[in-house]
């Protein structure tokens, strides 16, 4: 069934740090009404989209591009078209995944504002579309599933702050029109989110004095808890009670305790030079791993700061389409979303000193569409793969 959805809109408190006059542009509300937004829980229809497979894909190893790895087995095994919506094809652009539910994000590159969210479930081998929200005015870069409630990011039309959060409620993997809210952020484009506690945390894009940084949000009604403005932050996450963001032009890491709201810790690293460009990290055990586009994979030791291993691009020319925007890891093994390639790695998860990453290939997909993220977990590689959709690969070791 298709429900258009009329808004419950929140007015936005005051953020900390910024002028009057950007508060003022930020109480503008989402421009978002009944003729925007739709909901789609049709499953037959939603399910069209949804492709079985059966695909070997291999590995051409980092020593012979030729010579196809036998260590481990990748079947792909299911791919969903990426919606088209007012004869626009959207771009797959981020993932989330929570036990056996998927949140996948859409935008439309340039103009018009344009963006979707697919919630799917995967049981054992077999995956299906429960849910869909379509913002006919936003694009939709991230999304966050949280028990009930979905939280989604993005950027819709407006004047110099385009930035927005949503949420809405989820009740048996359906997407709720009821009680959904919308919030404008300062800064260009919001690019991340997470949730912990009682509080949503939002990383906002473009520089501090257009609002851009980390907004942390009451989850109940997204109004404005507290704000730190920060150059170009692109991804968020939290561990160990502290709250990292990471940032470009140039690449930092940003730190700062949940329970302290003065004190804050920087890591520097190499690359994210690159504008506008897509990037994020991932926390496993003692280590995080960030995308660093041109520097590719550097590995930060949490506790010293200090970084104790890179996995470097794949040889060859780079450019502005291959460079290293997404990285995910589970166990031994890291898969790392170089533009159109995803290569793979492993390292020793047993010494966060001294991991000793090892590229062992490249994955062989067939194709030259772009890799805008990653998610691995529990042997399964899910891709958002821009104009490519979703591709979903079983590994077998």
């Amino acid at each position: 069934m298709k429900t258009m959805i009329k808004n419950t809109f929140v007015g936005i408190a005051a953020l900390l740090f910024i002028s009057s006059c950007m508060e003022d542009d930020l109480m503008q509300v989402l421009p978002v009404d009944e003729d925007n937004l739709i909901v789609n829980d049709n499953s037959y229809d939603l399910n069209l989209r949804l492709s079985q497979k059966q695909d070997t894909i291999g590995i051409l190893t980092a020593h012979s591009r030729g010579r196809i790895a036998r260590d481990f087995t990748l079947v792909l095994t299911e791919e969903i078209a990426s919606p088209v919506v007012n004869g626009e094809t959207l771009m797959a652009s981020s993932l989330d995944l929570k036990n056996s539910l998927i949140a996948a994000t859409y935008n439309l590159q340039g103009e018009p504002y344009l963006g979707a969210v697919d919630l799917m479930t995967l049981s054992g081998d077999k995956l299906k579309l429960t849910s869909q929200l379509i913002i006919q005015n936003g694009d939709v870069n991230a999304a966050y599933f949280d028990n009930s409630k979905l939280y989604f990011v993005g950027a819709a039309e407006g004047s110099d702050s385009t930035s927005f959060v949503g949420s809405a409620d989820v009740v048996k993997n359906s997407i709720q029109t009821e009680n959904m809210l919308f919030r404008r952020l300062g800064g260009h484009t919001a690019t991340g989110l997470i949730q912990k506690d009682n509080f949503v945390y939002v990383t906002t894009g473009n520089n501090e004095s257009t609002g851009g940084g980390l907004h942390v949000l009451n989850e109940t009604d997204l109004s404005t808890s507290s704000y730190f403005p920060l150059r170009d932050a692109r991804w968020v996450d939290i561990a160990d009670e502290n709250v990292f963001v990471q940032q470009a032009m140039p690449g930092n890491l940003w730190v700062k305790q949940l329970k302290n709201n003065f004190s804050s810790n920087e890591i520097s690293f190499d690359g994210l030079n690159t504008p506008h460009a897509k990037s994020t990290f991932e926390i496993s055990g003692d280590l995080i791993f960030v995308a660093a586009g041109y520097s590719g994979v550097q590995i930060i030791n949490l506790k010293s700061g200090t970084i104790v291993g890179e996995v470097p691009l794949p040889s060859g020319p780079t450019s502005d389409d291959k460079v290293c925007n997404a990285v995910s890891v589970d166990g031994d093994l890291i898969f790392i979303s170089n533009g159109e390639h995803i290569a793979v790695a492993t390292f020793d998860k047993k010494d966060p000193i001294n991991p000793n990453p090892e590229i062992l290939g490249t994955l062989d997909l067939g194709n030259h569409q772009s890799v805008n993220h990653i998610r691995y977990r529990s042997n399964r590689l899910l891709i958002a793969g821009g104009l490519g959709g979703i591709k979903v690969i079983r590994v077998y070791r």
